[in-house]
């Protein structure tokens, strides 16, 4: 569950669905989440879908 104060949550736990990642950093492999933790600044887009609800989730963060 990805939970924000101001907004509550945002995706809720899924049993069923996909996600897509991409670093938008320059990175060697964009779609490795390991990447991100070593760097000083978050840019990255993610999707999650939920296909029992059929519904697609998509953030972008850039820090």
């Amino acid at each position: 569950m990805y939970f924000r104060e101001d907004y509550g949550v945002i995706i809720p736990d899924l049993q069923s669905g996909y996600y897509f990642f991409k670093n938008k950093q320059k990175v060697s492999d964009p779609k490795d989440v390991t990447e991100l933790s070593k760097s000083s600044s978050w840019n990255f887009i993610t999707a999650v879908y939920d296909s029992e609800k059929h519904i697609l989730y998509c953030f972008e963060l850039d820090t």
